[in-house]
């Protein structure tokens, strides 16, 4: 009886989507903004970026003349538990970044997205999941070993970037 799963669950379109791929991206791209500009220019970033989202989100789907959706949206459960695990994650991935900071220059990169996946599965999948009757834990394991992966392969454009993308005075190393 526990491994009696619905065929549902096991399609690979419920494990795997595009969000998977975009999630480690993010973190790729504020890293190479706190290895520019610092941890200060990172946090204002998430700050500005979510508060505009926040204003499109309102206006256009809050406070509408006509619906811009014509399909279902997720439950709000979903979407909150997303926006807290992804603002708490940034913040997460700004601050590991920071910390490891320096030689060598591997650590920042490759440490700050994975304690960022860490915090975004372990805030996302019990907060929007627990109590639904889904085989949660499953997915966060699996979603999880894809966000290490792809974070430890994304060492590889970042020490392209390295001599392109280099940290102003004070922000050495990394």
């Amino acid at each position: 009886a526990y491994f009696d799963v619905p065929e549902v669950y096991m399609e690979p379109s419920y494990w795997l989507t595009v969000g998977h791929l975009i999630l480690p991206l993010i973190f790729f791209v504020m890293n190479m903004t706190n290895r520019r500009y610092g941890p200060a220019y990172a946090t204002a970033q998430v700050a500005s970026v979510w508060f505009i989202l926040g204003l499109m989100v309102y206006f256009l789907f809050v406070y509408p003349d006509e619906p811009m959706s014509t399909s279902p949206l997720p439950p709000v459960r979903t979407c909150m538990a997303f926006v807290v695990a992804l603002v708490m994650s940034q913040f997460v991935c700004i601050t590991v970044f920071d910390q490891t900071r320096g030689n060598p220059w591997w650590r920042a990169p490759l440490y700050a997205p994975i304690y960022a996946s860490f915090a975004y599965c372990g805030i996302f999948y019990p907060m929007a999941r627990w109590g639904l009757g889904e085989p949660w834990v499953n997915q966060m394991v699996t979603h999880f070993g894809f966000m290490l992966a792809i974070s430890l392969f994304m060492v590889i454009p970042y020490y392209l970037l390295r001599p392109i993308v280099r940290p102003l005075p004070g922000y050495g190393g990394a």
